[in-house]
């Protein structure tokens, strides 16, 4: 395999809340707010401490329910014993005072999306794969506006299983994808990894598109309303870095990446159903010009959950769902690429 013969530093600054989600739902055992701190217990260690301190009164606080249980070990919580929590970011008054609130609830699940994070350092990132999968999707949909693609469509609409082996062109002589063919395998993008220091935790709403109406609407009642550890928008400082190698640049300059990347987002802004929010026209139109004020080499990006990333989302997008925080898309970001010597 040539070596990788260029790199580029990646600059990302998100415009908007961020969220990647770990898979992991955080419930009320497992974290506590305390003095607008947001901590993620290590468990056995806690544990382990209240069992040395009073283990008669550990024993018959684990025989409660769920709730009871978040309740104690919130109540046992010192955040000096460092060694009993593993993150710790700072949390809004609001969201503490609901925490605080709904704390043994039972009717409160008080569920938290994680962030995913570095097993070894504890730090947050955004993984090279969301990047360069959103990165992909833009590609995909320039390639796929290419009259001579001989791509499959149903009323006009693309249909296709092997829409991306056809596009960049790793169909073997069977008519099956090459996966070694894929010319995404000669680019590589690193993790971006942050500090604890960026994230915080916010509301997500979802939003669907209601068939019987134009417009979208959010669903009555919060069963579709959540909280989610987000990388704050505006956040400074992330970067991370892109390498190519020589067969990736025959194909594709990293000017020509920049520049596709931009024009799928500028598409997506024209989709109503995909970015538009009627009380939030002011914003879209703010997303349109700093879309038109990207120079080469700069663009927009939207990564992480709410994205709706498919290798088809270059079709209608009307049953995707939105999912918003402090009214807005998650993950809508500006980057810009410097090479590196």
């Amino acid at each position: 395999m040539p070596e990788l013969c260029k790199r580029w530093r990646l600059n990302i600054r998100p415009i908007t809340h961020l969220h990647i989600a770990s898979g992991e739902w955080l419930d009320p055992t497992q974290y506590v707010i305390s003095a607008n701190n947001f901590y993620v217990l290590n468990q056995p260690r806690l544990v382990s401490r209240l069992n040395a301190k009073n283990p008669a009164r550990l024993q018959e606080m684990l025989k409660l329910s769920h709730d009871r249980i978040a309740a104690f070990l919130s109540d046992s919580f010192d955040p000096s014993q460092a060694d009993t929590w593993t993150q710790r970011h700072t949390v809004e008054e609001s969201y503490q005072k609901q925490y605080l609130r709904d704390l043994g609830n039972p009717e409160a699940q008080q569920l938290v999306a994680a962030f995913i994070s570095n097993p070894l350092t504890g730090n947050p990132y955004i993984p090279g794969s969301s990047i360069k999968g959103a990165i992909r999707t833009a590609l995909v949909d320039w390639r796929a506006k290419d009259p001579a693609a001989r791509i499959r469509r149903v009323n006009g609409k693309i249909n296709d299983w092997n829409l991306e082996p056809i596009l960049f062109r790793y169909l073997n002589e069977r008519g099956r994808p090459n996966i070694t063919d894929d010319p995404f395998k000669w680019l590589k993008v690193a993790d971006c990894e942050f500090s604890m220091q960026s994230l915080g935790l916010r509301k997500v709403e979802v939003r669907k598109k209601n068939k019987a109406m134009e417009t979208s609407r959010a669903h009555p009642g919060d069963e579709l309303s959540y909280l989610c550890q987000v990388l704050l928008k505006d956040s400074e400082g992330l970067s991370t870095v892109i390498s190519a190698d020589a067969r990736w640049l025959k194909m594709y300059s990293m000017q020509k990446l920049a520049e596709c990347c931009n024009n799928y987002f500028e598409r997506k802004l024209k989709e109503e159903d995909y970015f538009y929010l009627p009380e939030k026209k002011k914003t879209h139109d703010n997303f349109k010009a700093w879309a038109k004020a990207m120079k080469a080499n700069q663009f927009m990006l939207r990564l992480g959950k709410g994205t709706g990333a498919l290798h088809k989302s270059v079709n209608d997008p009307k049953y995707q769902t939105r999912s918003l925080a402090g009214g807005l898309p998650l993950g809508i970001c500006c980057c810009s690429l410097e090479e590196l010597p």
